[in-house]
């Protein structure tokens, strides 16, 4: 809902209106709008420049015509060939809010759209492209909102000055995610690597926080686990990986008493604590319903 004035949820960094309004007057989410963090992305699949490196042209005209919808919305003058225009309104990403009856056809075509995007982009953004894609092809412009995520510590924008204003002996303090004193983004979206430098001569380790080397046997069931995978012996694909795990199979987390020196430390110990608290709380979760016989 967004029809009260402490619903700052929807308010904050958004570029314009964040929604439209319902049949009583409410300012809501309502069919064919949708709401997204801004991302930088920008417009890429409107471009009107040739593909490089092997990969096809966009040429979006070309391939809806194709497919028979020469006249899909996606193809709208005012975007269609500038990236920049199109990028006012489709550099976005997660989290993305919209209603349900919005999200089948748009997660139907969404699906359909990948192999076109991945011929025309061959790194990791192909599925969001392919999901602004699908979003303009049904007609839909998402209001960008900056404030309902974090990611890059690096960033001037996204939901940061939110974190920056967390008092510096609180870094890595858990409650403040509860403290009705403080406005918080919705979302950490953890794609980036966090470092607590204070951490680095610790001898469990644990400075660096990065999704990608967590681990694997950290959803190794463990010995003596009534699951029928617990107990055997599996090699870790990640060997040189700077992550460990501490005796109990989990990530060492940071002790909650840490206290930041500057915005930088602030941003990435708050990052840093959040996501490895998360992680080994999704493990345990993990085994607690795959490691055992009652499940």
């Amino acid at each position: 809902s967004f029809d009260a004035p402490d619903k700052y949820f929807s308010t904050g960094g958004a570029r314009n209106t964040p929604v439209g309004k319902d049949s009583t007057g409410m300012a809501r989410v309502v069919k064919g709008t949708m709401i997204a963090q801004r991302y930088g992305i920008g417009g890429k699949p409107w471009t009107s420049a040739a593909g490089r490196n092997g990969q096809k042209d966009w040429n979006l005209g070309q391939y809806f015509a194709s497919i028979g919808r020469p006249h899909s919305p996606a193809l709208a003058k005012d975007i269609l060939g500038n990236e920049g225009k199109a990028a006012v309104f489709y550099s976005i990403g997660a989290p993305y809010i919209a209603l349900a009856g919005d999200w089948l056809p748009i997660a139907t075509n969404w699906t359909g759209l990948m192999p076109m995007a991945v011929e025309r982009n061959f790194g990791n953004l192909a599925e969001m492209y392919a999901m602004v894609v699908a979003v303009a092809d049904y007609g839909i412009r998402p209001k960008m909102i900056d404030n309902m995520m974090v990611s890059n510590v690096g960033a001037n924008d996204e939901g940061w000055p939110w974190v920056d204003q967390i008092p510096k002996e609180r870094a890595c303090d858990p409650t403040v995610l509860t403290d009705s004193s403080l406005k918080m983004p919705h979302f950490l979206h953890y794609c980036q690597h966090y470092v607590i430098d204070e951490l680095k001569d610790r001898p469990e380790g644990g400075s660096l926080f990065s999704k990608y080397q967590v681990p694997d046997e950290i959803l190794h069931c463990p010995e003596g686990s009534a699951a029928a995978e617990g107990g055997e012996a599996k090699q870790s694909k990640k060997k040189s990986g700077k992550m460990k795990l501490g005796e109990d199979g989990f990530l060492p987390e940071p002790p909650l008493d840490l206290i930041a020196k500057s915005k930088g430390q602030l941003r990435n110990m708050f990052s840093h604590c959040q996501a490895t608290r998360m992680t080994n709380l999704a493990a345990r979760d993990y085994r607690k319903w795959f490691c055992s016989v009652e499940h």
